[in-house]
């Protein structure tokens, strides 16, 4: 074999490896581009659907607009809205009288097999009166939702940790298998999922619009100032 056919026998293979790196490369781009970057679903009017007062666990505010989150702690979409939009939402709406938020949850164990338990913590954590506390240390540590991690959650959360330990063994599993149901019977399918509705006389809350994603500040905004403004057709006060 001359030095032109060793060369090329040589070459082969190292383009082979460089074809197989940029399909590599071109396949983890298009996946972290839709894991990452996800785009918030158009906003849906419903009708017809309704949350019992007896169903609402966990509120912040008083508003008369309910703005409902179906939640998982293991979703990274859920981690950007918590750490990114949830506290500006918290200073724009909850806090100046016009929102009430509500949390359910809503594990996709198929494949988040961590977040059932970090809603059993969470749960747990709201027995001692730190649910948001809890909420708000496991999205800012999705990283570490393991059995130590989330005792690890509770001594920083400041709960009187034997307590603790005794939920964790399954105490709130049933809490979580409600809400479940409850996202279920509305048509959440994926996470985050929100929904915008109206709170009654008697705490129920009368759903009219629906969407999915992480959505930007701007986004809710728009659709809160669009109800509080009596411009959609199906708000009746």
């Amino acid at each position: 074999m001359g030095i032109l056919g060793r060369a090329q026998g040589v070459l082969e293979p190292i383009a082979t490896v460089f074809v197989l790196l940029a399909s590599g490369l071109l396949l983890w781009t298009q996946i972290e581009s839709r894991w990452f970057k996800q785009q918030p679903g158009a906003p849906e009017d419903v009708s017809g659907l309704r949350i019992a007062s007896s169903q609402v666990r966990h509120s912040n505010g008083t508003g008369p607009i309910a703005l409902v989150e179906f939640t998982d702690y293991e979703c990274p979409f859920c981690g950007q809205h918590s750490r990114a939009t949830a506290p500006a939402l918290k200073r724009r709406f909850v806090d100046g009288g016009t929102i009430t938020y509500i949390v359910f949850n809503y594990p996709l164990e198929r494949i988040h097999p961590k977040a059932r338990k970090a809603a059993q913590a969470a749960e747990c954590a709201g027995r001692q009166g730190k649910y948001w506390e809890m909420h708000g240390y496991l999205f800012n540590h999705q990283d570490n939702l393991t059995a130590d991690g989330l005792r690890a959650a509770g001594a920083s959360v400041g709960l009187q940790m034997a307590e603790f330990d005794g939920c964790l063994s399954g105490e709130t599993d049933t809490l979580v298998s409600s809400d479940i149901k409850e996202g279920s019977r509305l048509g959440v399918s994926s996470t985050p999922t929100f929904f915008l509705g109206k709170i009654q006389s008697d705490g129920s809350i009368e759903l009219v619009q629906r969407f999915g994603g992480s959505a930007p500040l701007q986004v809710f905004e728009k659709l809160v100032s669009e109800l509080t403004n009596h411009r959609r057709r199906f708000w009746l006060w």
